[in-house]
């Protein structure tokens, strides 16, 4: 019976695997304690062995928790990097148009009237200063996977005081420009890499840009609807056709045309002006909704962006024409059931004959950059140098001035159609602020990084410097409001 009963016992037991034996001599060899075993004295050692031990876990432990990608919370602590990232801030409010956006805590004067850039009326602000934007950084493993435009996070000695003690350590979060081993210049706001000039994408345009004109947000100053604009004067606004729009976008008919004109706060008292004196028609300049009570020189920036959106495919034919330099292009979006536009159908009259041709549905990206003009369709996309337009007739240059006239943005069309939402935004202008007369970098060792804030951020062009690869903690890899399709760690 007792042998029955051993026999059973083994036949409940779990098969012993030839890897966990060489796990048993290994533990016993090299650790020296037995991993598995019953003996009294054997334990003893076991027992003798535990401190030791727990104490190279506790060391091992977390290294191997850093070794894996796990997210940081951060929270940003100054404007620098606003409009993207905003540090404490003040809440504006102007009771004229409803608008309310954000003042930088660390540059708002009360003594200064705070003025909206929507209607261009007097806002109140908020004494409660709201805390910094949080983010996440995602650890960097490899700094050779940093690319341009970035924006990382890392670690710099702060700037002392006289007769400080020490050089405390702060974190800063700014945005990569430049890779180790190039030269930079800073040229009339724009980039010049090793001596030649920097000309972004359309995607790259887009993780900097910053907004100027929204639809319909901003409907009330910076967007009009207007009908059949080549008849009617310039000024007016066809009431039936406003009607059409409200905050959801606006509805188009043949005719009508939906218009945007860069325009900003006017140097008047606003107690003392009529509200429709309140803005100033203007070109456009970098200026910052959230640089209240900052002293700076505003320069005049070329470069912008204009996306649009629409409801519903394109049915027929939609215009959008921007102007440039004084050149105006016309961009005309046919529909894909009327693709490609034959001369001798009838939609061919509803086609400039000097225009640009895309095919297009519900969406069209088209930016003005670096002296290039871009078009981003579902179905295409399409690069044009400027002067090459004007050579082959695609862009009307008048004799005026160069600049005697705001950008204006018009798109109008044959059809009845539906835009959901149309933004403006423009590009950053570079400047620098400590460097010698020719505005050059002389150094190329590591990262050269701006903030989106020219005006008042602390970067490379002053007592930042270039930052190291050993002083990297991470990158935000979901801050940029429209990411790089060619970054592949945002995929």
């Amino acid at each position: 019976m007792a042998g029955n009963a051993m026999q059973r016992h083994k036949s409940t037991e779990t098969p012993e695997l030839p890897f966990r034996h060489d796990l048993y001599v290994l533990c016993d060899s090299v650790f020296g304690f037995p991993l598995r075993t019953s003996s009294p004295k054997a334990k003893k050692s076991w027992a003798a062995c535990v401190p030791f031990y727990g104490l190279l876990w506790l060391i091992v432990l977390p290294t191997g928790c850093l070794s894996h990608s796990e997210p940081l919370a951060y929270t940003i602590g100054s404007s620098s990097m606003a409009p993207r990232l905003n540090g404490p801030t003040r809440r504006a409010h102007c009771p004229s148009c409803g608008n309310s956006f954000a003042v930088a805590a660390e540059t708002y004067r009360a003594h200064l009237p705070t003025r909206c850039s929507n209607c261009g009326g007097a806002c109140s602000v908020a004494d409660k200063i709201e805390p910094g934007q949080r983010v996440r950084i995602q650890p960097i493993q490899d700094a050779s996977a940093i690319s341009r435009f970035d924006i990382i996070a890392f670690r710099h000695e702060a700037f002392n005081s006289p007769g400080s003690a020490s050089t405390p350590v702060v974190n800063q979060v700014k945005r990569v420009w430049a890779l180790p081993q190039e030269q930079v210049q800073l040229r009339v706001g724009e980039l010049w890499v090793d001596g030649r000039l920097f000309q972004k994408t359309m995607q790259e345009f887009k993780r900097i840009c910053v907004p100027v004109g929204r639809f319909p947000r901003d409907r009330i100053s910076h967007w009009e609807i207007r009908q059949n604009p080549p008849s009617s004067p310039i000024g007016t606004m066809a009431i039936e056709a406003q009607a059409t729009a409200d905050r959801s976008g606006a509805i188009l008919r043949s005719g009508d045309a939906l218009e945007w004109t860069s325009r900003r706060p006017a140097p008047v008292h606003t107690e003392q002006t009529p509200a429709d004196a309140w803005l100033q028609t203007s070109s456009i300049v970098d200026d910052y909704a959230v640089n209240q009570g900052v002293a700076c020189n505003l320069h005049e920036v070329e470069d912008f962006l204009v996306s649009i959106e629409f409801t519903m495919p394109v049915p027929d034919v939609v215009t959008v024409e921007c102007n440039y330099r004084n050149s105006v292009v016309p961009i005309c979006l046919v529909g894909s059931e009327n693709w490609p536009p034959k001369h001798s159908s009838a939609l061919s009259s509803s086609i400039q004959s000097s225009s640009i041709q895309v095919q297009c549905a519900n969406s069209i990206d088209i930016a003005i950059c670096d002296g290039r003009l871009l078009i981003e369709s579902e179905f295409e996309s399409r690069t044009y140098y400027w002067q090459e337009l004007i050579e082959q007739g695609l862009a009307s240059e008048s004799g005026q001035a160069k600049h005697a006239t705001p950008p204006v943005v018009r798109i109008t069309t044959n059809c009845e159609i539906a835009i959901c939402r149309a933004d403006v935004a423009r590009d950053l202008y570079l400047y620098n602020v400590d460097w010698s007369a020719n505005q050059s970098d002389e150094s190329d060792q590591g990262y050269f990084v701006l903030g989106d804030n020219i005006p008042v951020s602390i970067d490379s062009r002053s007592g930042l410097g270039r930052v190291a690869a050993s002083q990297l903690l991470g990158y935000l890899p979901e801050i940029d409001r429209a990411a790089s399709k060619s970054d592949s760690r945002t995929k």
